[in-house]
């Protein structure tokens, strides 16, 4: 099957529907491992298109389905499977689109099925030009990693061949494979590794197909206490060493009654007639990313822009939800900084209610 980005708008032609005037369709959905569309795909929608003004009586009606199907890709959060297995299969990231037309609403024509990617970057869609090659959806702005940090290898696939992601470690003469994972394709598979040495992972398909691969710098552990994870603008999913204090504060949102009282304490000292019934907390966080090049930020937009973010704790491993609430993202040089060096420091609150009553 085809693949195309979300952002990218697709008229796809309602089958049957050449020649007419108006036509019904149906846009089906499923996710695209194993066999799309044998049974298990959901009807996301139904409707009647109409033929635009002054189109030919040869030409068939299109329908966008970009806004019909937008909000069904991505629709969990995946980490915490992630966390809780060493390899996770996470097939739902993309999704699968077929649109089926008929004339008469009674005799429907099979449309033919193809994949959004969950890539919002509007970068140019020849990323999947290639149908036959695995596509690295990871976008690391600065490979660094330290012993306990999560990588997790993104790729999305449009053959029948096995993917396999290699692991390497550096033993001082070379690299040498320490493991390695199959990954049923089509669709986008993602192997987790708690890292150790290792300091490449390398993707190809088992027919030998190469793909791209990433290195990995790993620092000291005391380098950080803590990382960030997060989807980037492509679908894949990439992490970020936090260097520097981080900052956890709380901030109140005080709801309060009045209530009546009388006077039978003490001089009245311990009467209370405002009364704070529920407390909103808000944890927020500061967290300075330390130095980069001039090529490092400008993948920072990978980051500010994510919808999906988690902090995580090396040293505790716990993981938060968190919102990046920075409202813009400055694309910063050397040279446009003065030539000073490039920093960056996010602010974010957890995106989880708390309160007290």
């Amino acid at each position: 099957m085809n693949i195309y980005p979300i952002w990218h708008k697709i008229q796809v032609t309602v089958p049957g529907s050449t020649g007419a005037d108006t036509a019904f369709f149906r846009v089906y959905i499923d996710t695209p491992a194993d066999d799309a569309f044998s049974g298990s795909e959901q009807l996301a929608f139904e409707g009647r298109a109409v033929q635009r003004p002054g189109a030919g009586a040869s030409n068939p009606m299109t329908i966008a389905v970009n806004d019909i199907v937008a909000d069904r890709i991505n629709a969990y959060d995946p980490l915490p499977e992630l966390v809780s297995e060493r390899f996770a299969l996470l097939d739902t990231l993309a999704l699968a689109v077929r649109v089926d037309g008929s004339a008469d609403g009674d005799t429907w024509t099979t449309g033919t099925p193809f994949i959004f990617a969950p890539d919002w970057s509007w970068q140019s869609s020849s990323l999947y030009a290639s149908p036959n090659v695995p596509i690295c959806l990871n976008a690391p702005i600065r490979a660094e990693l330290v012993d306990g940090s999560y990588l997790v290898p993104t790729f999305i696939y449009q053959d029948n061949t096995n993917i396999t992601v290699y692991q390497y470690e550096d033993a001082g003469e070379g690299y040498e494979e320490t493991g390695a994972e199959g990954i049923p394709a089509p669709g986008i598979g993602a192997t987790l590794f708690v890292i150790g040495s290792c300091i490449r992972t390398k993707f190809h398909a088992d027919d030998g197909t190469p793909a791209e691969e990433h290195e990995y710098a790993v620092l000291p552990a005391c380098t950080t206490r803590y990382e960030l994870i997060y989807q980037n603008a492509i679908g894949g999913w990439d992490t970020l060493l936090v260097k520097g204090p981080v900052t956890r504060s709380e901030s109140y949102d005080r709801q309060s009654a009045g209530r009546g009282v009388q006077d039978n304490c003490p001089d009245g000292i311990l009467a209370r007639e405002s009364y704070a019934y529920r407390t909103g907390i808000t944890e927020g966080w500061t967290l300075p990313l330390g130095i980069f090049t001039d090529e490092q930020a400008a993948r920072m937009h990978h980051l500010t822009g994510s919808r999906r973010v988690w902090l995580h704790d090396i040293v505790a491993g716990t993981l938060t939800p968190i919102t990046i609430t920075d409202a813009e993202c400055i694309d910063k040089t050397y040279r446009n900084q003065g030539r000073k060096r490039v920093e960056y420091t996010l602010t974010a609150t957890t995106a989880t209610d708390i309160e007290r009553r």
